[in-house]
């Protein structure tokens, strides 16, 4: 009888090391999921945040001083703006804005436009793109006004990854996504 007992005892514990380790093994794959989402948001927001910081802190460089606007559109989602880029003492218009959502997405596209040529795809899935302006003082410029004015710009942006996380529905009943958040301050030298 007793080893009836050991027998059935082993049982149940080869049983729950079992369960144990099969749980371990889904804990991990999640885990592992979710950072490889993690880390792809990031990749996706790196880049569009280093072309758009290089490409401001060029604004009005090496540009004529005369009183042609070295930008030209200074929206809150929207800003253009001129440079020389490549340093080949030929000015540079870049544009940089907010397309519409692609169809079945709630995301929004954002392009960089050159010279007045076809606009490049520089990020999906953009929840936000803000731009804020400032004066010498530090003081807030309404966007769209002023722009003679702007000494720096600030500018925010808000990537949502396009794979649902791991997690699956919240609470809310709404599918879950990660979210990456940039922001800086740019001080253009020739504005």
């Amino acid at each position: 009888m007793a080893t009836m007992i050991d027998i059935i005892g082993s049982t149940i514990i080869r049983g729950a090391i079992v369960l144990i380790i099969l749980n371990l093994n889904v804990s991990l794959n999640n885990s592992l999921s979710q950072k490889t989402v993690r880390a792809a948001l990031k990749q996706k927001t790196v880049v569009p945040a280093q072309v758009l910081t290089d490409d401001i802190r060029l604004a009005g460089y090496n540009q004529p001083a005369t009183p042609f606007k070295t930008i030209a559109i200074a929206k809150a989602d929207e800003i253009q703006f001129l440079a020389d880029l490549d340093s080949d003492s030929t000015t540079d218009v870049v544009h940089y804005y907010l397309g519409a959502a692609p169809s079945g997405s709630t995301h929004r596209v954002l392009y960089r436009q050159l010279n007045g040529g076809t606009s490049f795809e520089l990020a999906r899935d953009v929840i936000s793109l803000t731009f804020t302006y400032y004066n010498s003082s530090g003081g807030t410029i309404p966007p769209g006004l002023n722009k003679n004015l702007i000494k720096s710009i600030s500018i925010k942006l808000k990537i949502e990854s396009s794979i649902q996380a791991t997690e699956g529905i919240g609470t809310d009943n709404t599918a879950k996504y990660e979210t990456a958040y940039w922001e800086r301050t740019l001080f253009p030298q020739n504005l």
